[in-house]
């Protein structure tokens, strides 16, 4: 939200991870520095490539497991499937549907 723009790469144009110019999309953010690899890069969220790099389980999973993922998903869609001037009206939908408090 606050970068009020996707994350992309200018080579594919393509939303990424880690984007050009110190860009990151809404998972991109939550992959520690020392964990990214360009790698992932063309994978979504629910690949257990991305997963393993996020720490989360991809074997023995929990049903908290799958809804974390999903949960991801959802942010992952906001990002990737609407304009940055959308974000604001489809976070709080978000929002309102997990029952979050919007600050």
């Amino acid at each position: 939200m606050a970068q009020g723009a996707k994350s992309k790469t200018v080579a594919t144009g393509n939303c990424a991870y880690r984007g050009d110019h110190g860009g990151m999309c809404a998972i991109g953010c939550l992959i520690p520095d020392s964990k990214y690899t360009p790698d992932i890069e063309g994978y979504r969220v629910t690949s257990p490539r991305v997963q393993e790099t996020l720490g989360l389980p991809t074997e023995n999973r929990t049903q908290e497991d799958y809804e974390n993922v999903r949960f991801l998903r959802e942010l992952q869609d906001i990002h990737d499937g609407y304009y940055p001037e959308q974000w604001r009206e489809e976070l709080d939908n978000f929002a309102r549907v997990h029952g979050l408090t919007v600050t």
